[in-house]
């Protein structure tokens, strides 16, 4: 009987024994997978920070602007681009920066804009933001040294 026991004994440590090493398999198998994400989300990561520092940044001076016809030309209610302009999406800028008309622009503060517009030659440097009215526009003035980074 006690010859059963210790065979019965030995067979259940080796099966457990089994059951660790197919425990340690299949972690080992997660561990690779695992590195490999890791690889792939640093190659990923390299790839983001390049096209991050290839990003065109300007420092621009940031001012609103109503559609109405005294800050705009006789036909407030179509831009650049030949549509109606969006109040809280788009923007105007100088025509120093008529590269980026059309294209998206991050400006600190204000968030993702679409460059629909252009400004009057007479400003430099300049991204007007069209907002709903001329008290709004007032009472957010002018800000200096602001971050735009065009986008795409």
């Amino acid at each position: 009987m006690l010859k059963k026991f210790l065979i019965l004994a030995i067979i259940i440590t080796n099966l457990f024994l089994v059951y660790l090493a197919l425990q340690l398999v299949k972690e080992d198998k997660i561990i690779k997978e695992l590195r490999q994400e890791n690889l792939k989300l640093r190659a990923e990561n390299k790839l983001l920070m390049r096209k991050l520092e290839a990003l065109t940044v300007h420092k621009v001076t940031v001012t609103f602007y109503t559609l109405s016809k005294s800050e705009c030309d006789s036909t407030p209610y179509i831009n650049a681009l030949g549509k109606q302009p969006v109040i809280g999406r788009d923007v105007a800028v100088s025509r120093d920066l008529i590269y980026v008309l059309g294209k998206r622009v991050y400006i600190e503060g204000f968030g993702v804009r679409k460059v629909t517009d252009l400004m009057n030659p007479r400003f430099k440097n300049r991204v007007d933001i069209l907002v709903s009215s001329k008290k709004q526009a007032r009472r957010l003035g002018k800000i200096k040294n602001v971050k735009m980074i065009v986008l795409y």
